[in-house]
Order: C-alpha cells, then sequence, then structure tokens
C-alpha cells in the first residue's frame, strides 16, 4: 500500500516505510515467482471524511486534535477507485492486474444457512433428540404438576410436535443441562422472562418457574411454525455463580465452541456532538447547550433534530467555527461504533469450531458479528442465549 500525504496535520512516517517495503516485496516477489498484489487501507469511505476520521480517533483514544503526541492517519485511508490505484501504482501495474487474478480465484458461498445446532450428547438408551426431551419432559410434569390431565398432555405434545419440527430438541436439552448443573452447583436460578415463559415444555423441563397453563400464557409468542426464529430465553443467575455456569458450558461443549457474542456502541446524536465537541475543544456550555437542543427522543438522528429545532440547524452555519465544526463531524460520526463490548446477556455455541477473533480484558473469546447479523445468517446465536447479568 501506499499513502503519501503532503497534508502537514497528518501522519507523514509512514510513506517512506511503505515504500522500502514494496522494494522488498518486490525482491521477494521475483526471488520466489509470487505475483505481486495491491491493497489499500481503508479506514472510510470517502476522501472528504479523512477530517471527521481523525475526530474519531482523537475521541478513541481519549485525545485532543491540537495533541501533538496524538495517533495520526495520513488521511489516505479512504476507498479508491481502479484509475486512483493505478495511478498510485503506475511503476508495478501488474500488481493492480494481480488484483483481478486473486478475485478470480474466490469461491462463491452464502452465509444463509440452516441452524448448525450444538451437539448433545446422549446418554445410554437413546438415540434420538426428540424421545429423550419427551422422556425428559413427561418425567418433569409429574414433578411439576403430580396428575397429568387431559389439557397438559394434549398442551406438552403439542409443543414438543412444535419443538422437533421446527429442529430445537437440542436447544431444550441443552439449557435444561446447564440450568439443572446451575442448581447442582448452587447458584441462583431466576424463573425465567420474555416469551418462553408461555411454553409447558420449558416449565416441566425447569427452565423456567412459571405455569403457563395456569396464567393461560401461549406457546406460540415463544415458537411459532409460521414464524421460524431461533428461541430466546432468558434467564438470571446471581452474579456470584454465572461464571461457573459458564465455565460449565465451556468445559463441556468445548473452549473453541463457546463465545460471548459482541455488542458494538455507537454514537447517538447527543453523544456525536459531546464527543467532537470534548476533542475539538468546544467550551463546556456550548458543548452542552448543543446537545440539550437535540429532542429526547430514542433513535432520534441529527438531521430528524434540525428539522425540528430550527435553532439547532441555524447553529450549522454559526459564526463560531468550533460550533459549526462540531456539528459538521458530528453528522459524520453519529451512528460509528465508539467501542466493542460483550453482549452481557448472550452467548453462542456451535457444533464446530469458532473463529477467535476477539478476547475481552478477562480473556473470554468474542464473537466478530453482533446478535443482528448471527441471526441474519441462520448461526445459532440465540442458542445459548442466557446468562442475564443482574
Amino acid at each position: 500500500m501506499r499513502h503519501e500525504t503532503t497534508d502537514p496535520e497528518a501522519d507523514r512516517s509512514a510513506f517512506p516505510l511503505q515504500q522500502k517495503v514494496i522494494e522488498v516485496l518486490k525482491k521477494l516477489s521475483v526471488k520466489y515467482n509470487v505475483k505481486l498484489i495491491a491493497t489499500n487501507d481503508v479506514h472510510f469511505i470517502n476522501a472528504e471524511d479523512a477530517e471527521a476520521h481523525d475526530r474519531l480517533i482523537c475521541i478513541n483514544t481519549a485525545k485532543d486534535i491540537d495533541d501533538p503526541n496524538r495517533l495520526r492517519y495520513s488521511k489516505q485511508e479512504y476507498v479508491k477507485t481502479e484509475e486512483q490505484m493505478r495511478e498510485i501504482f503506475s511503476d508495478i501495474p501488474e500488481a493492480i492486474d494481480n488484483v483481478a487474478l486473486l478475485v478470480a480465484k474466490i469461491e462463491k458461498y452464502k452465509l444463509d444457512h440452516d441452524p448448525i445446532m450444538p451437539e448433545f450428547d446422549l446418554p445410554e438408551g437413546y438415540t434420538d433428540k426428540d424421545e429423550y426431551l419427551r422422556f425428559l419432559t413427561y418425567e418433569g410434569a409429574k414433578v411439576r404438576w403430580g396428575e397429568l390431565t387431559k389439557e397438559r398432555a394434549e398442551r406438552i405434545d403439542f409443543e414438543l410436535d412444535t419443538i422437533a419440527q421446527m429442529g430445537f430438541p437440542g436447544y431444550f436439552l441443552i439449557v435444561q443441562d446447564f440450568l439443572s448443573a446451575a442448581r447442582k452447583m448452587g447458584v441462583s436460578v431466576g424463573p425465567g422472562r420474555g416469551s418462553a415463559a408461555g411454553s409447558a415444555v420449558a416449565f416441566c423441563l425447569r427452565i423456567t418457574d412459571i405455569d403457563p397453563i395456569k396464567y393461560g400464557l401461549l406457546f406460540e409468542r415463544f415458537l411459532n411454525l409460521d414464524r421460524i426464529s431461533m428461541p430466546d430465553i432468558d434467564i438470571d443467575f446471581d452474579e456470584d455463580g454465572r461464571d461457573s455456569v459458564l465455565r460449565y458450558v465451556v468445559n463441556k461443549y468445548g473452549h473453541d465452541k463457546v463465545a460471548h457474542i459482541i455488542t458494538f456502541g455507537s454514537m447517538a446524536a447527543k453523544m456525536a456532538i459531546r464527543d467532537v465537541a470534548r476533542v475539538q475543544k468546544l467550551p463546556l456550555p456550548d458543548a452542552d447547550r448543543l446537545a440539550k437542543l437535540v429532542p429526547e427522543r430514542p433513535g432520534i438522528t441529527l438531521a430528524e433534530a434540525y428539522e425540528e429545532v430550527p435553532e439547532l440547524a441555524k447553529e450549522r452555519n454559526s459564526s463560531n467555527k468550533l460550533i459549526a465544526q462540531t456539528l459538521k463531524y458530528a453528522e459524520v460520526l453519529e451512528g460509528s461504533v465508539r467501542q466493542p463490548a460483550f453482549m452481557h446477556a448472550g452467548s453462542s455455541s456451535e457444533k464446530i469450531p469458532l473463529i477467535i477473533t476477539s478476547l475481552s480484558a478477562r480473556q473470554r473469546i468474542l464473537t466478530s458479528m453482533p446478535l443482528s447479523l448471527m441471526e441474519a445468517t441462520s448461526s445459532p446465536s440465540d442458542c445459548l442465549k442466557w446468562i442475564s447479568w443482574v
């Protein structure tokens, strides 16, 4: 890659080093008969977003824009056209041509596939998950109700048939397994929350502690053949015991098959204004005034705020350069990822090894995709979505 810049405010130290690396790569290419590929480090889409990106770096590193020792980029890290890349690498045009050769070798694939459920090892004497789930459910029903009325039996059979048709017996077996282990370890387990409370099977398995038949709760709100989606059972563990439960799951299903789900904290309208104002050293009273002009409504954008609050829209053309710049860059950075974290109420479990992409401060494996994308690709992101941190 080559990021040459003459901007005095940008990092100009990278380009000479890049040139040295390219010369070495050219020699290695000849020596080992390996084709060169031109690359371009991309951190933002458009060239005009360089200044906003510069502010984002300051926000994420807790530095002011005028700090001489802060992290800087060359401001060339935007998506370039083929023509721009050919101009940058005009001395080695084959490096651009080889990109097409590389792309041609990429196999077509799709992320949309049937859920890959974690494996649950059946005890001796059982070869079918549906059969074992039915056995555990009816055994639990005897404990819960004693007498099994026709209404209760029909409800259980209906739910079991639905669970079998949707392919989720393993889900229920795994959840009841680690909940049973949690109770044996003395961990306090909550009664269950959300739509799962409408499941008689979950009640019989002690996944939940609410009798859905007694209280007239609907199973269809939890699982429905007309709306295929992964089950979502919200369960609370006490703070001291949750790590013990997680260790149990990791030890049983494999360290490389269980991971926390990553989540990305993004900048909302008010936060974008405050963050940009801070790195630009806009006086706090001015920053507060601008932020408070944004209506108090979840999900509101700056574009909507400008429409609703003329006073805020007027500030975009303020004679105060810092105010105008703050709003300008806040608009660009609004919605940007501020920091990653792990989802406190979720874990992902796969029967195939996960790609370890990141580790949290406590060395916990994180997925690289947030929950919404994992669900969209039919990955069983909710298969162990169970640890609620209370």
